[in-house]
């Protein structure tokens, strides 16, 4: 059922000569495009099973969209000088992909960058899942290549019906390069990827799709069933890219809560010292389990942690030079960090009854580090 009784509201509001503000517009042109009602991506049923599901609709359905209401609304905003935003024309794009015009809906948003407004993902969504269903490769690469411009990054969403676009249309090449491409960018996928992936295979010439597979997760070995063939996982690593922004991400959060000096600190003391295999919060460690009264900072915990992490530390280093030719990496099982043992022991052991000075928190610093640079042979 359409809204009426907003569309009502905008009809008298406008007789009445009354201003609407950019957000009225909006809003009624986002309930022109569906709403968060229901509907598929071939413009089929409305029906949707959850509201869930509802929301993430891209295309809606063609009986839930109201073109001609919208270009009255539109048009009143661009007469009376309303300001268009993102949603404007995402809200346009949506009802365009709707009636099956995905080509106009890609015209929608290159209005939108011409007029300077920032695009985003659901912008263009609308025009590249609606040039994929209509079998429209060469406009659906234009859609991807222009939020690559625009530094949007695509979601499961898109390369779901990207991949489904080339499989229908027999193109294995492209299809296994998109592969390639996703698995890049996205590390983990979903099930309805999955799927997607799985038909896939199954019909481009010479795979097979096997019913199970048993993953070692500790080697990654895995053995297909039925077939019983073996094969390998590769390890999935961090790009220098992704590595330098979770370094960068990590420094910007711990200085957000405590004075710069101290992360530089422990950043210059670990490159001194590092890299290491394991790193242990001596202040959680040593107060474990002691929320009693007359608890205290309990040296023996931490020392007999660090008594486990040694064999191990020893066989990673071991693993690590064999590995990498005599060049271990760097701290990449991290238990948390041995500079917090200070502030975390010192308040948690004044709550519990004994405050602790600066000489004892060094000494629990130092035994803390110590200990870390035994177990990991020296620290290398």
């Amino acid at each position: 059922m359409p809204p009426v009784a907003a569309f009502e509201a905008f009809d008298t509001a406008v007789a009445a000569g009354e201003a609407l503000q950019p957000h009225s517009c909006n809003v009624l042109l986002h309930l022109c495009s569906g709403g968060v009602t229901g509907g598929n991506y071939d413009g089929g049923s409305a029906d949707a099973d959850t509201a869930a599901q509802a929301a993430k609709v891209v295309i809606p359905a063609r009986e839930a969209v109201h073109p001609e209401r919208a270009n009255t609304i539109f048009n009143y905003m661009m007469s009376n000088d309303v300001p268009r935003t993102e949603m404007t024309y995402t809200a346009l794009a949506r009802i365009e992909a709707a009636q099956g015009e995905p080509r106009k809906a890609f015209d929608l948003v290159r209005r939108l960058v011409e007029e300077r407004l920032q695009p985003k993902l659901r912008t263009f969504a609308p025009a590249l899942h609606a040039f994929c269903h209509a079998g429209d490769l060469v406009g659906a690469l234009e859609v991807d290549a222009a939020a690559t411009v625009a530094k949007i990054e695509i979601t499961e969403a898109e390369y779901g019906v990207m991949l489904a676009a080339y499989r229908e249309a027999g193109r294995w090449d492209d299809a296994f390069a998109l592969l390639r491409r996703l698995r890049e960018d996205i590390r983990t996928i979903g099930d309805a990827m999955a799927d997607e992936v799985q038909r896939l295979l199954a019909a481009a010439p010479g795979w097979t799709v096997e019913a199970s597979v048993c993953v070692d997760e500790k080697s990654g070995a895995c053995q297909a069933q039925p077939s019983g063939a073996s094969m390998q996982l590769a390890a999935v690593n961090l790009s220098p890219k992704d590595r330098a922004d979770l370094l960068a991400g990590i420094g910007k959060l711990a200085r957000e809560r405590e004075a710069d000096s101290n992360f530089d600190n422990f950043t210059q003391w670990l490159a001194r010292k590092g890299p290491l295999p394991y790193l242990v919060d001596g202040a959680n460690v040593g107060m474990y389990n002691q929320n009693f009264q007359e608890s205290k900072f309990n040296f023996g915990q931490v020392e007999r942690l660090m008594a486990h992490l040694r064999p191990g530390a020893r066989e990673i280093q071991k693993e690590r030079r064999a590995q990498f030719g005599g060049l271990a990496t760097g701290a990449e099982v991290v238990a948390a960090s041995v500079r917090a043992s200070a502030a975390g022991a010192a308040g948690s052991e004044a709550a519990g009854g004994r405050a602790t000075g600066a000489e004892d928190t060094s000494e629990v610093k130092h035994e803390a580090s110590a200990s870390a640079e035994a177990g990991a042979g020296s620290g290398v």
